[in-house]
């Protein structure tokens, strides 16, 4: 009947009519059906993408028990009962995820698709009990003519006895295989029909994933005796009230409060284990917003200082950033910019102490929403600490370079802009104008990377190669060594050693040997062309040179390189102490661990300012006000300085007089290295000259000094540089030289000025017979 439904609509047989009316019944059915396409294919979607709108622009929605569907604030919301208005926004906020409109057209299409499979299969399902009937049947009267029938008929007493047998053999094989197993198929298969049917048009399969009990104790409703504490009259749980303005009032409190006492203080009064508590109150939204308010409290008054030490080891930081992807608006919005005001604030040194938990979250975090809010704070580590984010772009680089691939459009937009942002920080000037093209070789990198390669390998490179440059560079070499043509990879290898040259210590290439050494390797045991297996055993031997990689090895098992530790700056903090007379503090302090990473960052970076090290004098302060933290600081920085440092020191420039340049810095003339980390160092008021070879390199570097390609050679606007260029040809060989100064429209001045200038050089110069 199903199937001649839909073959013949509105046709019925009058042997098989059930009831009047029935054709038009079925053709009404049949129409309903075929509506549904259409409807649940378009008109569905665009319902649930206007209903999703209306949610995300006012937060949330609440169900009343008696009102039906109501709108509410955060006000409103955070003053209802529990287990009334909370709970149903909690599940509607799990149902109305904040998607675009073709996440809700392919989720819609999906359903549809599965609604017509469904149709199709149920009535499959229907024909198979049809079948089973129609076998039922067929067996029955399969056991009957082959059993009863024939004795039914036979006369006497042999008859009788013979139905009396065959009789209960009948009735047994009747019980056992028609009504029992039989029985049992059908009911089997009639309870398949009804499952499926069940899950596909009615079941969700929605609600929370059952979790172990003392996994689901942590995040236990906070309750003010539990959040309550106390220093100067402070209370905790004031920060986490239901009222926004009471909420602010107490965090402006504590911030003031706090700034003298450190993190001893917070931990007086339980400020972290009650943010992280209040960060996981499902049940309350004004906690969850109350706890990322205070941290921003904390670093807009100035008081970041005191929460630094504890923000990381106490579970704080990775709370607020699993707050990140929180269903209330206002809760993720504060918890983003709770992290994004403490990166801004804190010290500089700190950011490889919150990177990596960013890039974790960049690479593995389920949620769209976690992933752009972690970018928002790499953003702000670019901008308020430059020099010690480029010094991490080896980590950043690669996992920005996926991110921008991500699924979700969201994430893909604000991964490339902070790609854009991270590589801005890169000061090699040499590659400062093809840092769009790499970022585009990156995007795409089937089209750009050959093309890129083409731009790079024409470039004379001069100035120094740092990890941030190689950072940017090393992927598209990588890629372009596996490219098919022998032309890309001569010119990738040439580029290898012109940068490897440049490169002033092991320490800055080790970490990208893996990446090109081993390809390197293999393209000079299979490419066929001599001349680039010459250029491609060159690039290899510069980088085994530069990066100290001795021959048989790939640059893949190298020991790790040595760093300075937290715990031997902790060590080294204690003899400062002990030296100064004064008591060590506990190697254990949160101040005192907090500062020990610091400094090894500081170590590690060979950055021994006096007035970047007297930074970490405040946390020394909360430790112990005397002696004086920054006498401590400047001792420290002369001990960490000076230990294990090997190196013959530079002798001093005995001559008098203020310095114009003293600067360090790499000169090249195509793929010939002219100067390595030379030192340049100039007087003001004194006169110099530059001796050496032809080839050497002098013009190159007077060159560089006028175009400004030396790095830490004063601006223009310091020093005004001219070069003069010995372009002089033999037809003016008889011309004077004042009438050649005179007759050059750049200059200037009148021929009185030109002559006296002349003459306090040589005064033969200034006489009009003196030939060039």
């Amino acid at each position: 009947m199903l199937i001649a439904m839909l073959l013949s609509p509105g046709k019925i047989d009058p042997l098989t009519q059930l009831y009047p009316g029935q054709s038009f019944v079925q053709v009404i059915l049949v129409l309903l059906a075929v509506v549904c396409v259409p409807w649940m294919l378009c008109a569905k979607p665009y319902f649930e993408w206007k209903e999703m709108q209306k949610i995300q622009g006012q937060g949330y929605v609440g169900l009343d028990h008696h009102d039906g569907l109501r709108h509410s604030t955060d006000e409103a919301l955070e003053t209802e009962e529990e287990g009334n208005g909370r709970v149903a926004i909690e599940q509607m906020e799990e149902e109305h995820e904040e998607h675009d409109f073709g996440d809700v057209v392919v989720h819609q299409v999906i359903h549809t698709i599965e609604y017509c499979l469904g149709c199709i299969s149920h009535t499959a399902s229907y024909l198979r009990l049809w079948a089973l009937s129609l076998a039922h049947a067929q067996l029955s009267e399969v056991l009957w003519s082959m059993t009863l029938e024939d004795f039914l008929s036979m006369p006497g007493i042999t008859g009788i006895i013979a139905l009396a047998l065959v009789g209960s053999l009948w009735f047994a094989i009747t019980v056992f295989i028609l009504c029992i197993m039989e029985g049992l198929s059908a009911f089997l298969h009639a309870l398949r029909l009804h499952w499926v049917e069940a899950n596909s048009k009615h079941y969700q399969g929605e609600g929370y994933i059952e979790m172990p009990a003392i996994t689901a104790s942590a995040a236990a409703p906070t309750t003010p005796a539990a959040l309550k504490g106390s220093v100067e009259g402070i209370d905790v749980a004031s920060l986490f009230a239901a009222d926004k303005a009471s909420r602010l009032a107490a965090a402006k409190t504590l911030a003031s409060a706090i700034q003298n006492h450190g993190p001893s203080g917070l931990a007086a009064i339980g400020f972290t284990e009650a943010a992280v508590k209040a960060l996981g109150d499902k049940k309350s939204p004004a906690a969850r917003e109350g706890a990322a308010e205070a941290v921003t409290a904390l670093a807009e008054a100035g008081a970041t200082k005191a929460l630094e030490p504890i923000f990381v080891d106490s579970g704080l930081y990775d709370a607020l950033i699993e707050t990140f992807a929180d269903k209330m608006p206002a809760v993720r919005n504060a918890a983003v910019e709770a992290v994004r005001r403490f990166a801004a604030t804190m010290n500089p040194w700190a950011n490889a102490l919150l990177l990596p938990a960013l890039l974790h979250q960049l690479k593995t975090a389920g949620k769209w929403q976690i992933k752009t809010g972690a970018l928002v704070v790499l953003n702000q580590l670019v901008a308020s600490a430059p020099l010690q984010t480029a010094r991490l772009m080896p980590d950043i680089i690669p996992v920005l370079s996926e991110a921008i691939w991500d699924t979700k459009a969201d994430v893909k937009k604000a991964a490339r802009d902070s790609l854009t942002k991270a590589c801005a920080l890169i000061s090699n000037k040499d590659i400062e104008r093809f840092i769009p093209a790499l970022i585009n070789s990156l995007i795409n990198p089937v089209e750009e990377v050959p093309n890129t390669i083409q731009l790079l390998s024409a470039t004379t490179f001069v100035s120094e190669v740092d990890s941030a440059t190689l950072s940017l560079m090393v992927p598209l070499l990588s890629r372009g060594i596996n490219e098919k043509l022998t032309a890309t990879k001569r010119k990738v290898a040439v580029i290898v050693d012109n940068m490897s040259k440049l490169v002033d210590s092991h320490v800055t290439v080790r970490p990208f040997l893996p990446k090109l050494l081993p390809g390197l390797i293999k393209i000079e045991s299979s490419i066929g062309d001599p001349e680039a297996r010459g250029v491609v055993g060159k690039a290899i031997a510069t980088l085994r040179q530069v990066g100290q990689v001795p021959e048989g090895s790939d640059g893949t098992d190298l020991p790790p390189l040595k760093n300075a530790e937290a715990s031997q700056m902790t060590s080294s903090l204690t003899s400062v102490y002990k030296k100064a007379n004064a008591l060590p503090p506990s190697p254990t302090d949160a101040s005192i661990v907090y500062v020990s990473r610091l400094a090894a960052n500081l170590v590690n970076a060979k950055n021994f300012d006096v007035a970047e090290w007297e930074s970490l004098a405040p946390y020394l302060g909360f430790v112990a006000a005397t002696p004086d933290p920054v006498t401590i600081t400047r001792d420290w920085v002369v001990r960490s300085a000076t230990e294990g440092d090997d190196d013959d020191d530079v002798p001093d420039d005995e001559e008098e007089g203020e310095d114009l340049c003293n600067c360090q810095f790499s000169l090249a003339y195509g793929a010939k290295i002219l100067l390595n980390t030379a030192t340049l160092r100039l007087k003001r008021g004194h006169r110099y000259g530059l001796c050496g070879k032809n080839g050497t390199g002098k013009s190159t570097l007077m060159r560089a000094i006028h175009n400004g390609q030396v790095e830490g050679f004063p601006s223009p606007d310091e020093v005004r540089t001219f070069y003069v260029e010995h372009d002089i040809d033999g037809s003016e060989a008889d011309t004077s030289v004042l009438q050649f100064i005179i007759s050059d429209k750049r200059i200037q001045a009148d021929e009185a000025e030109v002559v006296e200038t002349l003459a306090s050089v040589d005064e033969t110069c200034a006489c009009p017979c003196h030939a060039l």
